[in-house]
């Protein structure tokens, strides 16, 4: 069976705590199965669950607290997904 893992530390680093728990409740409701969090990652046991919707809600997830402006969620690898930090352009002072 394909494992899935999602990488949480610059979130977890970044954000409050509460957030990582938000993220779990909010894949548990639009999943339906269950997520192990180890340390800074998130394991999805996936038989079912597409790579491309996976990332659709991870998203949104984003959006619904508010990070979406602070992080991206990115594919590191085959079955791995991370939130990355957004890099904010700052223009030369002249």
């Amino acid at each position: 069976m394909p494992e899935i893992i999602i990488d949480v530390s610059e979130l977890k680093s970044k954000a409050n705590g509460e957030t990582i728990r938000e993220l779990e409740d909010f894949l548990r409701e639009k999943l339906g199965i269950e997520i192990s969090f180890a340390g800074d990652e998130a394991r999805i046991d996936s038989e079912n669950i597409k790579k491309s919707y996976l990332k659709v809600i991870l998203k949104k997830f984003l959006h619904k607290v508010d990070l979406k402006e602070n992080f991206r969620v990115l594919s590191k690898g085959n079955n791995i997904f991370m939130f990355k930090e957004r890099k904010v352009w700052v223009p030369p002072e002249e």
